[in-house]
């Protein structure tokens, strides 16, 4: 007679390999830090352009429906 091993459920035997928790807060910290960095990038490179510019940029993507 053979023996059938037991079948284990996802969670059941498996190891965990995912981050510490420590490491996924750092982690979502400097993911924050480099998306609030971009967000000011953007708004410096847009302040840079000029006034006129951005005057007719924002008029033209106030109602982007009405074309």
């Amino acid at each position: 007679m053979s023996r059938i091993a037991p079948t284990t459920g996802p969670d059941r035997g498996a190891t965990q390999r995912g981050l510490p928790t420590w490491a996924r807060g750092l982690l979502v910290v400097g993911l924050l830090y480099l998306f609030l960095a971009g967000v000011k990038a953007l708004e410096l490179g847009i302040r840079g352009i000029g006034e006129g510019f951005t005057d007719a940029l924002f008029a033209s993507a106030s109602n982007p429906l009405a074309g």
